[in-house]
Order: C-alpha cells, then structure tokens, then sequence
C-alpha cells in the first residue's frame, strides 16, 4: 500500500550488495587489510562493512584512514556508518563531527545518522544544527537525533516535521525520530496532525503508528475509514493493518462492504488480524470474485486465518494459472505481484490443512513471468489426491 515501493527496493538492493561475501566465514585481518587498500571500489566497499564488529586495532585505523581520505565519496559514507558502531576510542567522534560539517552530501548524511549511533551526547548540538540544513540532508538530522535518544531533540524535529513535510526525507524520518526520543508524546503528536500533513507525510506517519500500538490509534483510525478522502482512508487501512487487532475486525467488514474499491488493503488487514469473524464474508467475497488483485488478497486472508471451511473454494483455483503482474516497471514487486493464482491457492490450502505455512508467500513471486516454483506442481498432484479422498 505504501507509494514508495521504489525506495524499499533500493534499500534492499544496497542491503543485498553491502553483505560481505566470505564464504560465511570471517574474513582474516590481512585478507581486509589487503581488500581495504584494493583499487576496485565493489571490493573496498564490501570489506569497510566487513570490518564493523571487529576489535583488531589495526582494521580500526584504516576505516578512520578511508573515512576522511577515500577518493570514492560512498566508500567514505560507509566507513561512517562503521564508525557509529565504535565505541571508546577518542578519534571517532572528531571525525564524524568534521565530515557532518564538511563533507560532500552523501557523507554528511551517513555522518548524521552515524553521530546518532554513537550515543555521545556531544553529537546532540551537531545534529540539531543540521535541522537547520537544505532539503534532503535535515532528515537525516533528524534521524541522527532519534537514534541518540535525547528529548531536547523531541521540538525541534516536531516543528522540522510540520514545516518541512514537503521534504520526503524529512517525512520519511522525522515521524520514527520522535518516537524514538519520546515514544508517548510523539504518539500523541502524530495522531493530532494525521489528516493535516500531506498525503506522502501520512503514509509515512501511517507506517509509524502501526509499529506501535496504542488504543488511541486503533479508534482513531477506524473513524477514519469514514473520511470522505480516500488519501487518508488507504493509510488508516494500513495502520489497522499493521496493528492487527480483532477489535477492528466489525470496523474493517463494514468498510469492506461501504468502499469496494479499497477491499484488496481490508482484505489484508482482516488476515492479518487472524479473526475468525472475517471467514465467512470473506470465503463468500472469493467466490464471486473477479479482480485478480482482490483475489489473491483473498487467498491469501483465508490462509492466514486458517479456517477449513475455506478449502472448499480454494480448491478450484489450484487450476488456475492466472498471473498477476505489477502495473510498472520502477522496482520489483513482491507479492502478490508477479505471482500465479495457483501457486497462491496451494499456499492457503496447504497453510489451513497442516497448520503452519509451507513456504513464505515471497516465493511465489517471480519477475517478470511469475513462473512458480517447482514443487508448486507437486503440491498441485498431491492436493488433488487428497481432495479426492475428502
């Protein structure tokens, strides 16, 4: 449900490329000192990382060395984000402190985040000032601040937040910093200003309060549901479905019935939510299904709320190889994108009959042709001669 589907994907692609390659094992002290010195940025990169968590003094020394003197700029943002996770040793902070003033962007913003990690209060003037910078480096500021915690912080990444909720950056990183600095008053916060902050600031916000439950939250967004502005209704889904909550079970239903257009994120929020209350209506909602969208949230509701009265109508759809393929081509989808209707009803089916899931729903997705996974036939065969025994 969230807009920026493009931007989770770039962070789990750099998370992919920054896991070190080793073998699984720990590299040697020379093996990285040599890959720290290697002219090849793929290899410098991946042995900078490699190094956080190690206490060999010399390893320390040429990350220092890299973050101040490296020609690649990303390779010194990497070696600040190692350096946040050091502690007692006097060099580090000085030089977090001068590339969080005078670093080219990308460093500065590693800086930021990096002085928060620290934890040395020194940081708290640093990162306050840096509230003050241009548009797509103060949210990292303010993220810095969140990390180290302190509630002086709490105002002014408050007052960032509503001036500056244009600035995604901010949107996307002030809401958690609050809550990190002061969990109860930023709740309360980021209720009050909910509906007023601009669409992509509330599906952030939205991402936040559903991290975190609370009552207030909870009832809060089932009003919600009946906003006349579908902007605000898709995020209050989305919280409620984080929350996974049986006390919205009859909140969810009704709008299911009220907004058909929006019953693909309900049905979602209904299985998480695992109420039994929602088999019924749902089990009667797939079977005059059409949307293939709504149709796989459905498989997979009735899944997760594991009820054997809805084997009955999944098991016609295990014939049904229907793909269902995202909309663009910006980032790769998960599911249900980029999956097939059968591959889905095999995973509900077996998840009721034996109790747990079979295999995460992740595996049914496969760009771009959602070809299925080989023992997706298997199952097929096997539920066949099961259902015939029934």
């Amino acid at each position: 449900m969230r807009v920026d589907t493009h931007m989770r994907f770039v962070v789990l692609l750099l998370l992919v490329l920054a896991w070190p390659v080793c073998g699984g094992e720990e590299r040697s002290k020379k093996d990285l000192l040599a890959a720290l010195s290697d002219p090849n940025y793929q290899v410098r990169r991946k042995a900078v990382l490699a190094v956080e968590g190690r206490k060999e003094p010399e390893l320390l020394d040429r990350v220092l060395e890299i973050a101040e003197f490296d020609p690649h700029s990303n390779i010194r943002g990497y070696a600040a984000d190692v350096l946040g996770t050091v502690r007692g040793d006097k060099r580090v902070f000085p030089l977090l402190a001068k590339m969080a003033d005078k670093e080219d962007y990308g460093p500065q913003t590693h800086a930021f985040v990096a002085l928060g990690k620290l934890g040395d209060p020194r940081a708290k003037r640093i990162l306050l000032d840096g509230l003050g910078r241009q548009r797509g480096m103060r949210g990292y500021a303010a993220k810095g601040l969140g990390l180290l915690g302190d509630p002086e912080g709490f105002q002014p990444v408050a007052r960032l937040l509503l001036e500056h909720a244009d600035d995604p950056y901010v949107a996307d990183m002030a809401p958690e910093a609050l809550v990190r600095m002061l969990k109860p008053d930023a709740l309360v916060f980021l209720r009050k200003h909910f509906v007023a902050l601009p669409s992509h600031a509330r599906v952030s916000v939205a991402w936040v309060l559903g991290r975190h439950p609370d009552e207030k939250t909870r009832v809060m967004m089932e009003d919600l549901l009946k906003s006349e502005d579908r902007a605000v209704r898709l995020p209050a889904i989305h919280v409620l479905s984080e929350l996974k909550n049986k006390k919205s079970t009859p909140a969810l239903l009704a709008h299911f019935a009220r907004q058909p257009e929006e019953r693909a994120p309900v049905v979602e929020a209904l299985g998480k939510a695992r109420d039994a209350r929602a088999v019924a209506p749902l089990v009667a909602a797939l079977r005059g299904e059409n949307e293939l969208l709504v149709k796989m949230r459905l498989i997979e509701a009735l899944g997760r709320l594991g009820d054997k009265t809805a084997i009955e109508v999944l098991l016609p759809l295990i014939d049904d190889t229907t793909l269902l393929p995202q909309p663009q081509v910006s980032a790769i989808w998960g599911f249900p994108w980029n999956a097939r209707v059968h591959g889905a009803a095999v995973w509900a089916i077996l998840t009721i009959h034996n109790g747990k899931e079979p295999f995460p729903l992740s595996d049914l997705s496969n760009f771009r042709d959602g070809k299925p996974p080989a023992r997706i036939a298997k199952d097929v065969a096997a539920i066949r001669e099961w259902a015939g025994d029934r």
